[in-house]
């Protein structure tokens, strides 16, 4: 091969070799790539190092700030007599005067609020390094031991309050020494006068001078400055670290644990950094600057797969940005260690004695084949962002569903939700998969087999032979309510949608007493919808329950006669043929109007249990629901939710004066009081009407990507003058 065509072929080796390499380091492609406009609004996120475990920022916190505190509706709360004084009275306290007096006199006040202020009316954030969850899981395990040493004394007949054994709790501080450190974790402020507060902190943090562990120190780093005060161990626990080894030996620690203890104790490191970067104002605390340092140097997070759904729902106006990676969701969700963890501690408390053989391996055994049972969800990242649109619009990300909600149909129940709602919320269950209500029932005997194993045999002979008698009656009434929830309820409730609807439609039209209101109560009404699937088997399986509890109390009455006198009998309901459909309910003693009814109407597969007759009647008709951004009847969704703010509002204020209405009609009331209740509804209407700028939500949770995304929207808009 000749010279040339050699060294041509080595250079495209290495050349392939290099974009290997810096594919690999990249990581996945990213679905949505990250443009200079995302960039731009994502702010510090474009700065972060990928790897970061929690992050939390918000944008245009000033303006959002202003805008919320010069609207009509907080400046009308404001004009309100009652808050007015309590504002000149907090201005007359004395802290308020001495700030307000130092905040023009003070030189370090003087400069640094308007610095202060710089930092955060822009965008602050809060990130976490990626050693984070690995100090929660350490940090969760130490209290996990004092908890259960406490759970242990308490079994024992010891008291669970007095000091758990100190052995116990440095034997799980020593092996767990290297991710119990100082997680990294770093704030920051957007500034827009970055060069007044570095000036600040190169004035200002050199006369702190030396504290009692440590001295500020200027160091560089990169572009920027920092000012590090790095504390040890060894300075900050001097003191204890001489005596500790003496106090240790005299509580029975071994010797080992106490000097491994120390030793960490001794080693351990808190390093503070504050300096400006760029734009940023930036505080790091951890054992050292490694997050501080990644900061703008390499991929951010901002263009991490993780990000995907955010940057390919991205416009304009993004306020906040909350992230949560894989590895923290592992370490935050239980697993089957957790599980397994308690049942060990379980079984070693148990007493060794004749009446309680095998009791230990017992709990061992079912404890194993329980987590075999339970589903743990896989660890995913979570992401949620809010961008602002006539109020705030939210879009948040979570992982793959678990199987309790169903996506895949419109929910067309949200069509029973009145003319008026004030908050609805409607969902589709998904189906059960086969064999888990078999499950459900068998870990129920499971605990149930505990109890008359180890339970029963150790009574009293009397209090046992009365469990006997009882339980000849209560064993077939279980059977059947087992075989009625099998072949009934759960046929007939398996995959169905749920709706639930409260409105202030109602009114109460007299009291218990027979007497009228002076002026007309309303009431909330709310109901309960469900759509059947099988309205036959329901029925069956409810007349199968009732049948059941009647026998069982003429079994306890043969059992126990002087006990459970004859007329105690489980009522027969009232069931009566409506326009609405088939009602049933039973009478209340007083007759206080239709919206405070309690019934049941079935029509058709919709099943209806609502407080007021009025309320189910209106729901078997259907309401054609409009489309709006958030909630579309005609899509696919697992739930769907919404608030009418401005009828909740109105609510309130109409409940208010009729509640004043009575009041006013007590003749017995002094006028001084009359006149003090005037005032305290003049604050109230204030409040309602102010109330008024939030005007709605709605919210629509579906599956995108296999991800459950939940869209939801808060709709402000600021009252009239």
């Amino acid at each position: 091969m000749p010279a040339k065509l050699r060294a041509f072929v080595a250079v495209a080796i290495v050349a392939l070799l290099a974009v290997g390499v810096y594919l690999w380091r990249r990581g996945p492609a990213l679905k949505t790539p990250l443009t200079p406009e995302m960039q731009k609004a994502f702010g510090a996120a474009a700065y972060v190092p990928e790897d970061v475990s929690a992050y939390a920022a918000h944008m245009d916190l000033g303006p959002s700030l202003r805008a919320v505190w010069n609207s009509q509706a907080v400046q009308s709360l404001v004009a309100l007599p009652l808050v007015q004084q309590f504002w000149m009275q907090v201005q007359q306290s004395p802290p308020y005067r001495e700030f307000a007096r130092a905040s023009k006199t003070q030189p370090a006040l003087v400069e640094g609020l308007p610095i202060l202020d710089d930092a955060v009316s822009s965008e602050v954030f809060a990130c976490a390094g990626p050693e984070f969850p690995e100090f929660l899981g350490a940090a969760g395990a130490v209290f996990n031991t004092i908890q259960l040493a406490g759970f242990r004394r308490g079994m024992a007949g010891v008291n669970p309050d007095a000091e758990p054994p100190t052995a116990a709790i440095l034997d799980i501080i020593v092996a767990n020494e290297k991710r119990l450190q100082v997680p990294s974790l770093l704030l920051g402020f957007k500034l827009t006068r970055p060069d007044a507060a570095r000036d600040f902190l190169d004035s200002w943090i050199p006369k702190i001078g030396p504290t009692p562990f440590g001295e500020f120190a200027r160091k560089s780093r990169g572009a920027g400055a920092l000012h590090v005060l790095e504390l040890h161990g060894e300075t900050m626990f001097r003191g204890p670290i001489v005596m500790l080894p003496r106090d240790l030996e005299r509580q029975g620690v071994p010797d080992g644990v106490a000097r491994r203890f120390v030793n960490w104790l001794a080693g351990f490191r808190i390093t503070i950094a504050v300096g400006v970067f760029g734009d940023y104002l930036l505080v790091s605390i951890g054992r050292d600057t490694a997050l501080l340092d990644q900061w703008g140097r390499g991929r951010s997070l901002a263009e991490t797969p993780d990000l995907d759904p955010l940057r390919a729902s991205f416009k304009p106006g993004l306020q906040s940005l909350s992230y949560s990676s894989a590895k923290m969701d592992a370490t935050l969700s239980p697993t089957p260690a957790d599980l397994r963890r308690f049942a060990t501690v379980l079984a070693d408390v148990v007493p060794q004695r004749p009446a309680t053989k095998g009791l230990r391996e017992r709990i061992l055994k079912d404890a194993e084949e329980l987590i075999r049972d339970i589903d743990f969800p896989a660890p995913s990242a979570a992401l949620a962002c809010s961008f602002a649109n006539k109020g705030v619009e939210t879009l948040s990300f979570g992982g793959q569903p678990l199987g309790g909600l169903d996506h895949s149909q419109p929910l067309t129940i949200l069509a029973h939700r009145t003319k008026q709602p004030i908050v609805y919320s409607a969902s589709r269950a998904a189906k059960t998969p086969p064999g888990s209500y078999d499950k459900a029932v068998k870990w129920i005997k499971i605990l149930f087999g505990y109890f008359e194993d180890y339970g029963v045999p150790n009574m009293p002979p009397d209090a046992r032979k009365h469990y006997g008698t009882i339980m000849a009656f209560v064993r077939p009434f279980l059977a059947e309510v087992d075989d009625a929830t099998r072949t009934c309820l759960v046929p007939a409730l398996d995959g169905v949608q749920t709706l639930f609807v409260l409105d202030g439609q109602g009114a109460l039209s007299s009291f218990p007493n027979g007497t009228s209101p002076p002026k007309t109560i309303p009431l909330p009404r709310f109901a309960v919808a469900v759509e059947l699937t099988d309205p036959q088997k329901f029925t069956q399986g409810i007349e199968r329950y009732a049948a059941a509890v009647q026998r069982l109390l003429d079994d306890a009455r043969k059992a126990y006669p002087k006990h459970i006198p004859p007329h105690l009998t489980l009522p027969a309901p009232v069931v009566a043929d409506t326009a609405a459909g088939k009602q049933v309910y039973y009478p209340i003693p007083w007759n206080l109007g239709p919206d405070v009814f309690p019934c049941a109407v079935l029509k058709g597969r919709l099943l209806i249990l609502a407080s007021s007759s009025n309320l189910a009647r209106e729901m078997t008709e259907a309401v054609p629901m409009p489309t709006s951004p958030v909630t579309a009847p005609d899509k696919a969704a697992g739930a769907v939710a919404g608030a009418n703010l401005l009828r909740a509002w109105n609510y309130t204020s109409r409940l208010s004066d009729a509640l004043f209405a009575l009041i006013q009609a007590d003749g017995t009331m002094r006028q001084e009081d009359r006149q003090q209740a005037m005032l305290v509804k003049m604050h109230l209407d204030a409040l309602w009407r102010s109330l008024g700028a939030l005007s709605g939500y709605s919210s629509t949770t579906t599956l995108r990507d296999g991800r459950v995304v939940t869209h939801s929207w808060l709709h402000v808009e600021d009252i009239k003058p």
